[in-house]
């Protein structure tokens, strides 16, 4: 693979994150890409949004480097592989004080661009069949697991019934659906110590869904209760009304299939304790919703 745009001094060194496939080579980001009309996709709006950076400046992009040269149609895919370019002395938010508000905060800022240049859902949306995007559609009772191919395997049936038992229709007014990011919570990088601390917050790997932002919000909050230990005080930081925890109900949904699968094809977990923490989470919503409904 090539880019006329870079040389390879040096090693590739593999980044933290983007499920270990992203490495670093000299200023550049390359990662192995699965569809190439989405990376194309993604690449031009990344692009787009960075040409409006200025008007918003509550987050920043990496600017995607082409794969062709001047006088060509530009694309930015060669050999399965999509290349930006590195944004320096970042890291991600697990160490920060106040980090979910933060991640969520560059998301809403983020959120609000993505609905004015994006007024309709990219086609690649509703062909894609990857474990994500099969959970994202179980989640909203567009698919049953058996129509979409997918098993709860037993180490999560039990946390799957019970969300099951917990979704609630929503009314179509109430669920304004835009393009969203749909993985935000390891994919906003903060300046780390020594870097310049006025920098806004990189968000990287955009994983695209026309969905509500609000159940964009939820799924960085699920990611906290099943993979950061977060409680309570997490899911107050979301909101408890009905609306919001129905949200919640359907991230967590959308990330117990996703991991369902994955162990069911042989990938393994992210964290032993993982089915614990969907059970965990599932009694927390209960009892949410319960006082909701009492008060």
């Amino acid at each position: 693979m090539s880019w006329p745009h870079l040389t390879y001094p040096e090693t590739p060194q593999q980044l933290p994150g983007g499920q270990g496939q992203s490495y670093q080579v000299a200023n550049a980001v390359l990662k192995p890409v699965d569809e190439r009309q989405e990376a194309e996709y993604v690449s031009r709006l990344q692009h787009e949004l960075r040409r409006n950076g200025d008007k918003t400046p509550g987050y920043q992009l990496a600017e995607p480097i082409p794969a062709t040269g001047p006088g060509q149609p530009c694309e930015y895919v060669v050999d399965g592989w999509a290349a930006t370019v590195l944004i320096p002395d970042c890291a991600g938010p697990n160490e920060l004080e106040d980090r979910w508000n933060r991640v969520l905060h560059a998301g809403r800022v983020f959120h609000e661009d993505l609905a004015t240049m994006v007024r309709e859902p990219p086609p690649f949306i509703a062909a894609r069949s990857h474990r994500w995007a099969r959970g994202d559609r179980i989640a909203w009772d567009e698919e049953q697991p058996a129509e979409d191919g997918v098993q709860i395997v037993p180490e999560f049936e039990e946390a799957f019934k019970g969300l099951l038992q917990l979704r609630r229709p929503i009314a179509a007014e109430n669920t304004k659906c835009q393009l969203v990011h749909g993985d935000l919570a390891g994919n906003v990088l903060f300046p780390v110590s020594g870097g310049d601390s006025a920098s806004s917050p990189t968000i990287i790997d955009l994983s695209l869904y026309w969905r509500p932002v609000e159940y964009a919000e939820a799924i960085v909050v699920a990611d906290g209760l099943i993979w950061h230990g977060e409680g309570e005080n997490l899911v107050r930081v979301l909101g408890t009304d009905a609306f919001r925890l129905q949200m919640l109900v359907r991230a967590l949904i959308f990330r117990l299939v996703a991991s369902s699968e994955a162990l069911r094809q042989g990938h393994g977990l992210v964290d032993d304790d993982e089915p614990k923490a969907f059970v965990r989470a599932v009694r927390l919503v209960a009892q949410l919703l319960e006082h909701d409904l009492t008060t």
